[in-house]
């Protein structure tokens, strides 16, 4: 072979190691931002050597992003008061139960905010890197004060730098995206320890999570009675309570939600709604079970206030009628009936008063029904007992 022979083979070689080896890098990158996985024979799951993960797009608006630094530090500060100090009254069903401790994430997520969205599986979820300051934690076992100085610097290696095979087992958050914010479902204890590390940034798998569009959301401050509460209205039809209004208002506000100070008077009345309360409904997309349908009270109301005949009888809380009044009332018009033939005949003839009385006793069971049963009048549905007796 000649010598122009080598070296056209010697550069056809080089191109194709370069063009795998960029092919490779290229696909590495690409795999590492959409989260994917490779996976080796057995099955295990292989994240890349390196640890090459992206950053997730938190970009938000300012003020939001504010507002979210807020409320996440504010946790922070809870959950640390709250267990050094043994004041755990302080925070009331925020610090969860008496033998967990704080709120892990996602409970603390939908105690705080209305209208949280059914969250999905994990199925879909991803590597990244995560921002430490947006991301709710919950040292409920053990914190950084608890930790020998080798122990620290082996967390630190691990949480920073962790091994390939462990990342997607051991962590899991849940990013609601439109928030910005961060919920760690597994691998919570390590947030706040990575928060006193100063590391901005740490690796996790994360899902994406929905909020609605601040356009559909809208705030009210109401007066039940004498007391100041908040309530969200989701397409002006679902109502929810906000029993921590001074965590969530801010950011809600900041993320472009309407805050309003009077409740709209073409909405059903704050006490119709508070009687709704107590039966609340279910919203086949959210998580929250005290909700109430603002439609479903104007249905009722509208129900309730039609005009239906009706008789004497069937007024409800005005004449309450069983088979034994009816009994006690035909004895007493018999009665009256046979006073009243007796006062009016003045001659004492017996058949007179036999006829007299025949007839007072047939009036007097014809009395009730002709009367009292008879659809003479016109009322509200919620007047008569036809609305109580559906109820």
């Amino acid at each position: 072979m000649s010598y122009k022979s080598h070296a056209i083979a010697l550069q056809w070689s080089i191109g194709c190691y370069t063009f795998a080896h960029m092919k490779g890098k290229l696909m590495h990158v690409e795999q590492g931002r959409r989260g994917f996985e490779g996976r080796d024979d057995d099955g295990a799951t292989r994240i890349h050597d390196g640890n090459d993960f992206q950053r997730l797009d938190i970009s938000m608006p300012d003020e939001l992003h504010r507002s979210i630094l807020t409320l996440v530090q504010s946790k922070y500060v809870l959950d640390k008061v709250v267990r050094s100090s043994g004041a755990r009254y302080l925070c009331s069903e925020l610090n969860g139960d008496d033998h967990y401790g704080p709120l892990e994430g996602p409970d603390f997520f939908r105690q705080v905010f209305p209208f949280v969205p059914t969250f999905g599986g994990m199925a879909d979820s991803f590597a990244a890197l995560v921002p430490t300051n947006q991301t709710v934690g919950c040292s409920w076992r053990w914190r950084g004060e608890d930790l020998s100085e080798d122990r620290r610097k082996e967390y630190f290696e691990r949480f920073t730098n962790p091994p390939p095979k462990s990342l997607r087992t051991h962590t899991g958050y849940l990013w609601i995206r439109p928030l910005g914010l961060l919920l760690p479902v597994e691998g919570k204890n390590r947030v706040d320890f990575l928060r006193e590390e100063k590391v901005e940034w740490f690796p996790a798998w994360a899902t994406e999570c929905d909020y609605p569009a601040p356009s559909r959301l809208v705030v009210y401050s109401v007066k039940v009675y004498g007391q100041s509460e908040c309530w969200a209205v989701l397409d002006g039809r679902w109502v929810e309570r906000m029993p921590h209004p001074n965590w969530s208002k801010p950011v809600l506000r900041a993320y472009g939600v309407a805050v309003e100070q009077r409740w709209p008077h073409d909405f059903p009345s704050v006490q119709n709604v508070v009687a709704g309360f107590e039966r609340p409904d279910k919203h086949p997309k959210f998580m929250n079970d005290d909700v109430v349908d603002l439609d479903g009270i104007a249905s009722d109301y509208a129900t309730k206030n039609a005009l239906v005949a009706c008789s004497f009888m069937e007024l409800h809380g005005v004449v309450r009628l069983r088979s034994l009044s009816i009994v006690w009332y035909w004895l007493g018009a018999l009665t009256l009936s046979l006073l009243a033939a007796t006062y009016l005949l003045r001659s004492w003839d017996w058949s007179m008063i036999f006829s007299m009385s025949a007839g007072a006793g047939m009036g007097a069971c014809l009395l009730p029904f002709a009367l009292f049963d008879r659809p003479f009048f016109r009322a509200t549905r919620a007047m008569t007992i036809q609305n109580w007796q559906h109820d």
